[in-house]
């Protein structure tokens, strides 16, 4: 009997012993996934790590785990095995890790810097009582002829102004945007531009317009502002307001009265180059025109179109600016 008893109780033992093992011989398992940050702001082509923290079911962290990345839009952003993301273009993304099946994600957002800007002129409206206009951003028009912007792009009409010309103005710049930094003195910028009119002028240089590319900080004094001209008379070239002399003007393509066509105007300390080319081309090959800003020391930092001519009937549209950024990529 004593014998039959210490059997059984060395059964029972020997079961709570491999019960015992079995427990403890459990592997752990994911259960859980965290992604932080949760949420992160960075500028194009600049890196955020993300790092993702492992639990198991003993609501330990796991150190051997494997963890995946991946971004839902790589064209946002992208990221690498070890979770480090680049941005790539302005826009958000979701950034995802895996282990073993169980998931988890943080948001990212990619800015621009503010020197690089996109113009859509998408929402229409007009200048209010203190001449200022809004669509993507807020621009000042200098008070005569009219600035509306209207199906889809701003328009301007020319009227006589304070310097015996016939003109209007329109500017930007930081003090009207935070976000519109203007570089003057290295910048790429592409102007999407149509003229029309019930008399079109093609002696040239006729209705044009001009982008300032270097204004002195008293030019409304002494006119002492280069700019970059072209018209539907197929000139491309410069202009100086203080002299009156034009640069050139040199021959480009593209640009005819009711069909839309492109600047492209590259300043590079003060050497400028102008292409012009038709909707649908690109700007190829060397410059139309190129020339220098050497009047001009230390030049303001606004972006400002003027249109000129001698027609009262005579339209200037600006579908989009592109500010340091190329066009299709806002």
């Amino acid at each position: 009997m004593i014998k039959r008893n210490l059997v059984y109780i060395l059964f029972i033992v020997a079961g709570i012993f491999i019960a015992s093992c079995e427990e403890e011989a459990e592997k752990p398992k994911v259960t859980t996934v965290t992604v932080s940050p949760t949420e992160a702001t960075i500028l194009r082509e600049a890196t955020q790590q993300f790092t993702a923290t492992v639990i198991d079911q003993f609501e330990e962290k796991m150190i051997d785990v494997v963890v995946s990345w991946s971004s839902s839009d790589e064209t946002v952003a992208t990221v690498d095995a070890n979770g480090l993301a680049t941005g790539v273009k302005n826009g958000e993304t979701t950034i995802t890790a895996t282990a073993d099946g169980i998931s988890a994600s943080g948001t990212l957002t990619v800015s621009r810097p503010s020197s690089e800007w996109y113009e859509s002129f998408n929402t229409d409206g007009a200048p209010n009582a203190d001449q200022i206009f809004t669509s993507d951003f807020n621009w000042a028009w200098w008070g005569w002829g009219s600035a509306n912007v209207t199906n889809g792009a701003l328009e301007l009409v020319a009227a006589d102004d304070p310097f015996g010309e016939f003109t209007c103005w329109v500017q930007t710049d930081q003090s009207l945007n935070s976000a519109t930094g203007v570089t003057p003195e290295d910048v790429t910028m592409y102007l999407k531009v149509k003229f029309t009119s019930p008399n079109p002028d093609l002696t040239g240089p006729g209705d044009a317009i001009h982008v300032c590319v270097a204004t002195d900080e008293n030019f409304l004094a002494n006119l002492n502002v280069y700019t970059a001209v072209a018209s539907p008379a197929g000139i491309v070239g410069s202009f100086h307001f203080g002299t009156g002399a034009y640069g050139g003007p040199a021959t480009g393509p593209g640009a005819e009265y009711d069909k839309w066509f492109w600047m492209k105007i590259t300043v590079a300390g003060n050497d400028v180059s102008i292409w012009t080319y038709a909707d649908g081309e690109q700007a190829t090959g060397d410059a139309d025109w190129t020339y220098g800003t050497d009047l001009v020391d230390d030049p303001l930092k606004a972006m400002i179109i003027a249109f000129t001519g001698d027609d009262p009937d005579a339209k200037l549209h600006i579908d989009d600016i592109y500010y340091n950024i190329e066009p299709g990529s806002e």
